[in-house]
């Protein structure tokens, strides 16, 4: 029996979205959006959260050398800044970088978050990571400053309870 419109709402045909592409090798066919998510379409069309604004596109284009500065600013004390947003393409190379400066003879680790704008679940799972580690090798581990949206995360998870955040790098040093 055809549907009628306007006769039962609740029997409103399932909306579906065309998928130029191939599913388990079946070209063009016309799937509800939950059959294109388990299928693991990938395409803007059926994600439109993985579409990415020019200036985010361009910030994921530069150079992961240039992600992560490193400092010694006296004996014992090492300064990990990270320069742009940690994100999931972005958080292993802050956890490698942290890891690789964690060692025995460290005091304080500074981790200068002043220009990460943000910072999602797997950057705050780095940081976590971080803390037990230095906890693990007794060494004090500080975050600086946060920028306000980057604080508010910390804030809405309620991590700020349990890092040692300073508002400036020289309030991580004297402490």
């Amino acid at each position: 029996m055809p549907h009628e419109l306007g006769k039962d709402r609740r029997a409103r045909p399932q909306r579906s979205v065309k998928f130029p592409d191939t599913i388990m090798g079946t070209p063009r066919l016309f799937l509800p959006r939950a059959v294109v998510a388990l299928a693991g379409c990938t395409c803007t069309v059926c994600r439109p959260e993985r579409a990415l604004t020019g200036q985010r596109r361009d910030m994921m284009a530069s150079s992961d050398n240039d992600f992560i500065r490193t400092e010694l600013p006296t004996s014992g004390v090492v300064v990990i800044s990270p320069t742009n947003d940690v994100d999931m393409s972005r958080s292993p190379i802050l956890r490698a970088a942290i890891k690789g400066k964690l060692k025995k003879g460290l005091d304080r680790m500074i981790i200068d978050l002043c220009e990460v704008q943000y910072m999602d679940s797997s950057g705050l799972a780095t940081l976590v990571e971080a803390m037990r580690i230095a906890k693990n090798e007794s060494v004090s581990l500080h975050l600086v400053s946060m920028t306000p949206k980057v604080r508010a995360i910390f804030e809405i998870a309620r991590l700020d309870a349990f890092f040692s955040i300073k508002d400036s790098r020289q309030e991580a040093l004297d402490s």
